[in-house]
């Protein structure tokens, strides 16, 4: 079968049958890229991903014209798929059931009359108020944890999947997702934590920070410096007045950092930056280094970015790390960083910045700090050398995946 072959029969009832059986007991509406990819892995379909969304989409348009397939399993069709719900099938609905859509006329809460009768509702699923709560309050409890010992931003996919993991929870990955996105919103209004706990909360759950928000923090005479994208790059405290050349950015070498925390450890604390003797020797003698340090490496690069169309890659790679290990050669670990470095300078460019894009300044820092303790100086050298260049330049985030995915073809090979 080739990607452009046309659909048949067989191709869309097995389309339909995968799409009843993981709505069987939705409770929170898909991701419809991320279910389009477990389809074509699970199926084995030479199809693109671009091409089952684009099915499901018409497929979807459909669903409540079928004959074979009952008025409940239509529901859950049309809740988990984010079917929008025309009038005329609308007032049919109506006729047994409670309905709440939004602007897109997609499904939030429906709620049959008969007792015992389906429910379904986006904002708070199954759980009750108390049962959300505790949930709340455990999320926040992990992230505190979490910002202690973290030094980089944690994916959200990530940090649900540890919230599972650590909870036992057997909520829906893609409800916990929602649910923490709303949490992550909050961080700066538990006020029974101090201050600089809610700012590293934030900053490793990448939480957008509001003006209103700015300026609060500042209120507390703590300055915080934020990225394109409304996120906390790094803070420093206001106690003591210092000209503006004193506070360093992140891109400092660890002998610049390490002795100036020493001087002014006071009135100047950099976000997440580890000290020396914090620092595990990542090469070996035989100028070597292990699978998995180099892995985790990628990790550190990859996980600030915090972009949607990173977190399979992420999962990939947390797979390889738990699985194998060995030694690379310094040659490889030398091309493959060089490799990183070529494909964000060479496909930047002057764009406006969006969600799709990230900028290089911030790439070109978030490398350094990834890869500080490594003696490739050349390379180090190389990345410095296109700091001023990046000004004002983006880089899209495929173009990231695409190196990252080029480079662990060479290690795991």
């Amino acid at each position: 079968m080739t990607k452009n072959e046309l659909w048949s029969e067989r191709d869309e009832s097995e389309l339909v049958e995968f799409c009843v059986e993981k709505c069987r007991n939705v409770t929170f509406p898909f991701n419809i890229r991320q279910l389009c990819e477990e389809f074509k892995e699970t199926s084995g379909t030479n199809r693109t991903v671009e091409c089952l969304q684009t099915r499901i989409s018409l497929t979807r348009a459909k669903i409540h014209k079928r004959t074979n397939i009952d008025m409940e399993t239509k529901i859950k069709l049309i809740y988990g798929l984010k079917t929008p719900i025309d009038k005329k099938f609308l007032k049919e609905i109506f006729k047994n059931a409670d309905v709440i859509l939004n602007k897109r006329n997609q499904i939030v809460k429906y709620q049959e009359r008969r007792q015992g009768g389906l429910k379904l509702n986006v904002y708070h699923n199954t759980h009750n108020p108390e049962t959300s709560l505790k949930r709340d309050e455990e999320m926040l409890k992990l992230l505190e944890e979490l910002s202690v010992t973290r030094e980089f931003p944690i994916s959200d996919v990530s940090f649900v999947n540890k919230f599972k993991e650590s909870t036992g929870s057997s909520e829906e990955i893609n409800s916990l997702k929602y649910r923490y996105r709303l949490v992550k919103n909050r961080i700066f209004e538990c006020s029974e934590l101090d201050m600089d706990t809610r700012i590293n909360m934030m900053y490793i759950s990448s939480t957008r920070v509001s003006d209103n928000v700015h300026k609060e923090i500042l209120k507390w005479n703590v300055n915080v410096e934020i990225d394109s994208d409304g996120r906390i790059k790094m803070k420093y405290d206001n106690s003591t007045k210092k000209d503006s050349e004193d506070v360093k950015l992140i891109t400092q070498t660890l002998k610049e950092l390490k002795k100036e925390i020493t001087e002014d450890s006071k009135s100047i604390q950099i976000l997440r930056i580890p000290k020396a003797e914090d620092v595990e020797e990542l090469l070996n003698d035989d100028n070597s280094m292990s699978l998995q340090k180099f892995l985790k490496i990628l990790l550190s690069i990859i996980g600030p970015l915090n972009s949607p169309k990173l977190i399979k890659l992420q999962s990939e790679i947390e797979k390889a790390v738990s699985e194998s290990d060995h030694n690379i050669p310094l040659e490889i670990i030398s091309n493959s960083l060089d490799n990183i470095l070529l494909f964000a300078t060479k496909f930047a460019t002057n764009s406006i910045a969006n969600e799709h894009s990230t900028c290089l300044n911030k790439f070109l820092t978030i490398v350094e700090t990834a890869t500080f303790t490594m003696s490739h100086v050349d390379f180090k050298k190389t990345l410095r050398a296109h700091y001023e260049e990046a000004s004002n330049k983006r880089i899209p985030i495929n173009k990231i995946r695409y190196a990252i995915d080029y480079v662990l073809e060479m290690v795991l090979r």
